[in-house]
């Protein structure tokens, strides 16, 4: 089990991705060893007894654990043996995703090369320890991207100028999905960028945060719905501390131009930058002032997939009409609104209105 912390219980994540013959071909464990080859093969032999039996065991639970069995494509098995009670369904996707993130379908599905697969799958390692510490221990995560699946939105009173120069500077490198970053999330995008699913946007999050330090990157990337069996290239350029400018690309441009032309078109727009680093954490426009009972708030709007959240939304020190031993410091907000969605998307979306949501 791993140490946890004073707010929340242990919890342990495992998982594993196993071949039709039973063998692993990654075997993952959150800040713990993974799983002995004895309780794999175990897991994997209760599965194929039921599937022999024209049966389907999907889940069991027990007194501190829950055992989860799913089949992902038609040859791949994963497993997860935690003590999380909640509804791990799409977490799985979502690491599933993961890896293919880094190998492309082909190679997931066919797993013709194993032993090449297992050393690729490595370098997913960390991308997935972000995914699942979003839910096992997620404190201090300030976005709620991997939850919602719907990408988290910046309040920028400059949206307009910010915009404009992103549509720019795509037509310049001559790419359909460009967007702007700031403190990871969304101030600015092209159309063709919010065509991606929530879960694409998820894992380049993601990814950023992986990569937080790099200032410049160019790495060969597959999307599971836009580009699974092909590579295209994720590209960002560091524009100031918190702003980050991201495209998707194909053989052009070479990433020279792509950090000469972004300086260049960007530099004029500073200020509207440093007007999008300070919205974070606020993210409500200065000339709003929300009232002091509020401490966090989350709004996701479902036509359009994307969300706005902040955990903090005071841009003033306020005095809290409630004991002070009432305010929950900001990491324990986010955790709860998160925990908020985990439940809403639980449970069956209300009939609404056409038009209205």
């Amino acid at each position: 089990m791993n140490n946890g912390n004073k707010y929340f219980p242990n919890i342990q994540f495992d998982i594993v991705l196993i071949n039709p013959s039973g063998i692993p071909v990654f075997n993952y464990s959150y800040k713990n060893k993974p799983l002995p080859l004895a309780v794999v093969g175990t897991l994997f032999g209760i599965y194929s007894y039921c599937s022999s039996n024209n049966s389907e065991i999907q889940n069991a639970k027990g007194a501190m654990s829950q055992t989860l069995w799913k089949q992902l494509k038609d040859n791949i098995i994963v497993i997860a043996v935690n003590g999380y009670s909640g509804n791990l369904n799409p977490y799985l996707d979502l690491i599933y995703n993961a890896l293919l993130f880094y190998v492309g379908s082909d190679a997931l599905e066919s797993m013709r090369s194993q032993e090449l697969l297992r050393k690729n799958l490595k370098a997913s390692t960390p991308l997935i320890d972000w995914i699942v510490k979003g839910f096992v221990d997620d404190l201090n995560r300030e976005l709620c991207v991997d939850a919602t699946l719907a990408p988290d939105c910046m309040i920028s009173s400059d949206k307009r100028i910010l915009q404009q120069t992103v549509l720019e500077f795509a037509t310049e490198i001559q790419s359909f999905y460009v967007c702007l970053f700031a403190s990871y999330r969304i101030a600015a995008a092209t159309d063709d960028w919010w065509s991606l699913s929530g879960q694409e946007i998820a894992l380049i999050v993601g990814y950023m945060r992986t990569e937080k330090r790099a200032e410049v990157k160019d790495v060969p990337v597959y999307l599971h719905i836009k580009s699974p069996q092909m590579a295209v290239r994720l590209m960002w350029c560091r524009l100031s501390l918190n702003c980050v400018l991201v495209a998707l690309c194909g053989l052009n441009p070479t990433l020279d131009v792509f950090i000469s032309t972004s300086k260049n078109l960007f530099k004029k727009c500073i200020s509207s930058l440093k007007n999008a680093e300070s919205t974070y954490p606020f993210n409500v426009p200065p000339h709003i002032i929300l009232d002091t009972i509020v401490l966090g708030y989350l709004v996701m709007d479902r036509e359009s997939n994307r969300a706005v959240s902040s955990f903090c939304p005071h841009r003033q020190p306020v005095k809290f009409p409630f004991p002070v031993k009432v305010v929950l410091a900001p990491f324990v907000r986010m955790k709860l609104l998160r925990d908020a969605v985990r439940y809403l998307k639980e449970i069956p979306e209300i009939p609404t209105t056409p038009g209205k949501r």
